[in-house]
């Protein structure tokens, strides 16, 4: 999906929730890309996080709303950090 297709799909329902679900979304994007791809180097799969947080940047800037355009790298570091 185009992130102006995610933008629209937010507008409809902008809600926490909602929110939420899209950015499960593109998480699961880099795992499909990766697949598909074939990526075995860091640098590939780096290639590929940049490629979908660009994207993401641009479904904040088109959903508005108070968007952080960093939400997706903010999503990231919080998935990966160790639980104290």
């Amino acid at each position: 999906m185009k992130a102006k297709e995610y933008a629209e799909e937010y507008k409809k329902d902008p809600s926490p929730d909602r929110l939420k679900k899209i950015l499960g979304e593109f998480l699961v994007e880099v795992k499909t890309i990766a697949q598909q791809r074939q990526v075995k180097r860091t640098g590939a799969f780096v290639s590929v996080l940049n490629e979908v947080s660009d994207k993401y940047r641009a479904f904040a800037v088109s959903a508005g709303d108070g968007i952080r355009p960093d939400g997706f790298e903010r999503a990231l570091v919080v998935s990966i950090s160790p639980k104290w």
